[in-house]
């Protein structure tokens, strides 16, 4: 297997600058999270989680970034238990501007504790 890096989106950079604001992601809830200007991560679902954490650039040249988090008070009865939702999490991320298309802002990142794994997208 060969893992090929895709150029013209790892290489555009990032700053935290660029993705403070809210993204939301909708389906059969919805879930938000928020970039403060200094890092800072929170957010909730319609399930009743709350998050709260960081966001951190390890490389500003390059557009990922690391994300931590947990997740406190999740209820309801929409995917895995709440026990295993509750817990803290890490992950890597990466954020895609609007191109022109009409798409909007894209954030996207995959996280996992040692329970679960999950992934957000979300404009």
């Amino acid at each position: 297997m060969t893992f090929k890096r895709a150029n013209d989106s790892s290489d555009r950079g990032l700053a935290i600058a660029d993705i403070v604001r809210t993204f939301t992601l909708t389906g059969s809830g919805t879930t938000e999270f928020t970039v403060g200007a200094d890092g800072t991560l929170s957010g909730s679902d319609t399930a009743g989680c709350v998050f709260a954490g960081e966001v951190t650039i390890p490389e500003p040249a390059i557009n990922v970034f690391d994300i931590d988090f947990t997740a406190d008070m999740c209820g309801g009865n929409v995917g895995p238990a709440n026990d295993v939702r509750n817990g803290t999490f890490a992950g890597v991320g990466t954020y895609l501007p609007d191109d022109g298309t009409g798409t909007g802002d894209l954030l996207m990142f995959g996280v996992a504790d040692t329970d679960i794994a999950a992934i957000f997208s979300g404009e």
